[in-house]
Formats: structure tokens, sequence, C-alpha cells
């Protein structure tokens, strides 16, 4: 059992920092992106048959996920669900620090958030999400090899076609479909979502 003074003494990991294997049911691998100036890209140590199932994570809500967050070991992950601007707020107070440093002002999570949320889109309103690992799959309008998606409680990834050894995974942020009012918030503070951003970098 997780104690009040031991909730507040355990740092909060920022998603976009975690770089683990969290979820994968293949070897992958986390080093420099073959994409400029794109940071960061996850790799395939072994092959994926088109049609596969690779990752699988289970969903939870942004109010839950800040509530549990002190007994969640570093060794899970979970995509959470962010429904509403609210949730919004409340990740950024959630990981905000009042404490000097950058990384963690609430402007620098904002941007990160606007970075890092996404949906597929879908004929069932489902709703937008962040790992609270991140899977670090870059965008790639011709060459995405991975579709992200939401069934029975799970996030999952699951190959588009056959994925070789060697090959960085890819995701076609076009396909996200990030609720308007979520947009909206990025927009009001002068921040783009993923898909306008793949647009933006695709013209």
């Amino acid at each position: 059992m997780t104690t009040e003074k031991e909730e507040k003494k355990k740092k909060k990991n920022l998603p976009w920092q975690m770089h683990s294997n969290c979820g994968f049911l293949v070897k992958t691998v986390v080093k420099k992106s073959n994409v400029k100036e794109a940071g960061y890209g996850r790799f395939f140590l072994e092959p994926v048959k088109k049609g596969t199932i690779f990752h699988r994570i289970p969903t939870m809500p942004t109010a839950e996920y800040i509530k549990t967050f002190a007994s969640v070991p570093d060794d899970q992950s979970h995509a959470i669900v962010v429904s509403s601007p609210k949730d919004l707020d409340d990740l950024v107070e959630y990981f905000a620090e009042d404490d000097g440093d950058e990384d963690r002002s609430r402007s620098q999570i904002a941007l990160m958030l606007s970075w890092f949320v996404g949906c597929r889109q879908s004929k069932e309103k489902v709703p937008s999400q962040i790992m609270s690992h991140s899977i670090v799959a870059n965008h790639s309008k011709d060459n995405a090899n991975t579709q992200n998606g939401v069934e029975n409680g799970y996030y999952t990834l699951v190959a588009l076609k056959d994925i070789e050894v060697g090959q960085e995974m890819f995701v076609n942020y076009h396909a996200f479909a990030i609720a308007p009012e979520l947009c909206e918030w990025f927009a009001a503070r002068g921040l783009v979502d993923t898909r306008t951003l793949a647009e933006r970098l695709d013209n």
C-alpha cells in the first residue's frame, strides 16, 4: 500500500521521456531516427507479418491515471484517454512542477501534449490518447507500416505490411482524428495538433 508521503516523493514520469518496451510483443529498440530532425525512432529487431498486433496496453481515463499514478509500477504502460479539454488542463497541472525545470513548465507540458496526443480515424467515436510510455512512432505519409487503434479497452498497434528487421516504425498522422475541441485547446495556446502538424510538414 503506497502512503501519502511516498506518493508525494515519487517523481512523475513524463510520457515523452519514457522510451521503454512496455506493451511490445516483439523486440524493438529506440535509437536515432532515420528522419532528419525527428529525434528518436523505434526500430524492429525481428520481422512482423502484416496484420499482426505487436503492441497492446490497457486504456485508462485521465482522472483515473492521475489518481492512481503513484501505485502504477514503472514497468507498466497505459494509454491515457483524453476525452475533453479538461483532461488536457488536468494533465498539464499534474505533470507541471514549479521547481524551475523548463521541461516541467506548464507551457512545455502543453507543447509536448500537442505532439503526443493522437487518435486514429474510425467509424466509431474513439477518444484521443497519450501513452504513459511513448511508443516513439514518427510520421510518414508514404512509408507508414503501423496503425494504432483501440479495441475492448486496449490500445493496439498493428502491422500494415510485412515489416523486416531493422525497419523503423512509422504511423501516418494524417489518419488521426483528434476531436475539434482538443484542437481548439491547442490552437488557443499557439500550438498545433499532430494531424495538423503532419499536414504542414507534407506540404
